[in-house]
């Protein structure tokens, strides 16, 4: 029993410490956005639509606005900004209006009834592409808060490595308590199962192929060619499917960090948490197959098995189990927590811009942030599975 005991914590301090070497690599060499060159950069200037869909967004859809146009671009003059009203009940046409009256680059559409077999953002994302004259079509959602040089950034980015098609992971504001516990650990998953950020490579295979639909570029004529978001009208996790379908016409594609060129906070409270993780869950899992299981387990690997095997040590050295490895299973179990608290203090610092001790204190948190999402996904994937669906911004949603 001893050796048994000292072989699980030896497998799991190892399995751990791969784990962390491995990302460790990478969230070094994070691809970022390239920072435009001055003013004399005599590139021709590139108009861009910014299309920003909005339904219900009171709250945020100012902050949105005012970083959308107050881009400084050498070529800003050459930046509309296309707001689609997607039927919303709140202040948002109200403040839409009011900006609209000040900014002449500024145009709100209505947006068109919902016609079948579309998602609504697909819908009002198409809907607002009709009326863009840009040669970029960048695509914002209502909570993210642009940065002024967002626009020069992603150009220049595209210019230099002659991509069709780039998305950018924004800064994530964590407001509540249940945000700073569950949105990381989504984050890890999705970057686990569609690696596409971890390496820098415009022509990927599709299946790693990922976007961030919170901002998210494109060529114009590339998002033409493939039908814009008629491709994935009716996908739940259009962003990642868009980015696939580019990758299959051949078209280059990278996803990059702006963290210091947008923010976004993506829910308020733990009931938006709750409902906007859920309705990932099924399309998440049907997209991806086996590596979802792959990246919900190296999830628990990296929280709640060191955790695991730790107190089985302590229990195993207080009841008499290991004899005289009890201080070898000691260390060697003590070593892997220590790795786990190492790793999710370097995600949430690097990722998240926390300070050290919320980092640390949410690292001691990773067990119950693992089971918390856990929980969250798997009430998904059976609501969608028992066809129930589940409802976000008051219409309903399939997987």
């Amino acid at each position: 029993m001893a050796w048994v005991v000292l072989l699980i914590a030896s497998a799991v301090t190892a399995a751990v410490g791969i784990l962390l070497l491995v990302d460790w690599r990478w969230l070094r060499h994070l691809p970022a956005l390239r920072v435009a060159p001055a003013a004399t950069d005599s590139a021709p200037p590139q108009r861009v639509s910014i299309i920003i869909p909005a339904r219900n967004e009171e709250a945020s859809i100012a902050r949105c606005l005012d970083g959308a146009l107050r881009q400084t671009a050498s070529n800003a003059s050459n930046i509309e900004v296309i707001v689609v009203d997607d039927g919303s009940t709140d202040a948002t046409p109200h403040i839409l209006g009011e900006y609209a009256a000040r900014y002449p680059q500024m145009r709100v559409v209505q947006g068109r009834p919902l016609p079948p077999g579309w998602i609504g953002k697909c819908n009002a994302c198409q809907h607002g592409s009709e009326f863009a004259a840009g040669q970029w079509l960048l695509f914002l959602d209502a909570d993210t808060e642009a940065g002024p040089n967002l626009v020069a950034n992603m150009l220049t980015t595209t210019r230099q490595h002659q991509l069709d098609v780039l998305s950018v992971f924004p800064l994530n504001h964590l407001g509540s308590i249940s945000e700073r516990l569950i949105l990381p650990i989504f984050w890890r998953l999705a970057f686990t199962v569609f690696p596409a950020i971890k390496h820098w490579n415009p022509i990927m295979p599709a299946r790693s192929a990922l976007a961030v639909g919170q901002c998210l570029m494109f060529r114009a004529e590339a998002y033409r060619a493939v039908g814009g978001h008629a491709a994935v009208r009716n996908k739940v996790l259009e962003d990642v499917e868009f980015a696939q379908v580019m990758r299959r016409a051949g078209y280059r594609l990278a996803v990059v960090a702006g963290l210091d060129d947008i923010a976004v906070r993506m829910y308020q409270n733990f009931a938006q948490v709750r409902q906007g993780l859920a309705k990932h869950a099924h399309a998440g899992q049907r997209l991806s197959g086996w590596r979802a299981y792959w990246g919900m387990f190296s999830n628990a690997l990296l929280s709640v098995v060191p955790v695991c095997a730790l107190a089985l040590v302590l229990i195993g050295t207080q009841w008499g189990w290991l004899d005289t490895l009890s201080n070898m299973a000691l260390v060697v179990s003590g070593l892997g927590y220590a790795l786990s608290l190492a790793y999710w203090l370097r995600w949430y610092r690097q990722l998240f811009r926390l300070s050290v001790s919320r980092s640390l204190g949410l690292a001691l948190l990773a067990p119950l942030s693992v089971l918390a999402h856990m929980s969250i996904t798997g009430l998904g994937v059976l609501r969608v599975a028992s066809k129930r669906g589940g409802m976000w911004k008051g219409r309903a949603v399939e997987g």
